[in-house]
């Protein structure tokens, strides 16, 4: 379904921070970027508890780290970097095949409406900060990042900036070719940066929204995709909805041993407890 921008239904219900697992594959093209721009990965992980083997191994189905973790790897990234637009260049190495079986299932659809839509029916297989959805608004076709928990002040900028950057690389990776942006609203609120902002977008931008708004001419959503393969898409899609399947199983069992902690304050279930839940 489709809402308009500002329609008051189109809201996120957010989580506290106790009850959040975040999928290491939400962090893994993070660490890769800041690589790629010459920073360590193990100063980006330091203090976290995390394993640098966890993030560069391919298996990590099972890999999940806390909000805090994912706070502080990116309050370590500020504190190296220096920068305070570092989103914007993390958001820049982001390919379609950043996001794995739905980034192929996306690159492969037959348009970039139907790719659009894929990302959003998939969308916890984007293991991002925020929950995406679509709205129309006049001629122009928008995507919006809305927060799933609250985010530290001091962070918004870099995950609202690796946010839209990362929507916009993939879009066009996928489409194959350079696309225009009419619009882009931001969270965080500096008019210094509006100027910056206006020049890297090459459109308006506002700043201050209450959610992350990328918009494009609605034509956007008929142009057909150079790498289009139906059959192949549908296979990927097939894959996504085993995956989807694995991580909602998985949230369940969590959900009932938290259930029984807090059930008995103090109390740790035993293996046995845990294997039968």
């Amino acid at each position: 379904m489709i809402h308009q921008a500002g329609d008051p239904r189109v809201t996120v219900a957010k989580s506290s921070a106790a009850s959040i697992d975040i999928h290491i594959k939400s962090i893994k093209p993070v660490i890769e970027a800041m690589r790629a721009l010459g920073f360590s990965p193990q100063s980006c992980i330091k203090g976290t508890g995390l394993h640098l083997d966890w993030l560069e191994g391919s298996d990590d189905s099972e890999r999940y780290l806390t909000l805090e973790q994912e706070y502080l790897i990116y309050q370590n990234i500020l504190q190296i970097s220096q920068d305070p637009y570092i989103g914007l260049k993390i958001g820049r190495t982001y390919r379609i095949e950043s996001f794995g079986m739905l980034g192929y299932a996306m690159l492969t659809a037959r348009t970039a409406g139907e790719a659009m839509h894929i990302g959003l029916d998939y969308d916890p297989l984007s293991f991002g900060h925020f929950k995406h959805s679509q709205f129309n608004e006049g001629s122009l076709l928008g995507i919006a990042f809305q927060e799933q928990y609250d985010t530290p002040e001091s962070l918004l900028q870099i995950f609202s900036d690796r946010a839209l950057e990362a929507a916009r690389n993939t879009i066009q990776t996928s489409l194959g070719f350079r696309i225009d942006i009419c619009k882009i609203r931001l969270m965080h609120k500096d008019e210094n940066d509006l100027k910056l902002y206006g020049e890297h977008f090459g459109c308006q931008v506002e700043l201050g929204h209450h959610q992350n708004e990328i918009l494009f001419d609605k034509s956007i959503a008929e142009l057909v995709q150079s790498r289009k393969d139906p059959a192949f898409s549908q296979h990927c899609l097939d894959e996504c909805k085993k995956i989807i399947g694995r991580l909602k199983q998985r949230s369940e069992i969590v959900s009932q041993i938290r259930e029984i902690i807090l059930a008995e304050p103090g109390y740790f279930p035993t293996a046995t407890e845990v294997a039968q839940t």
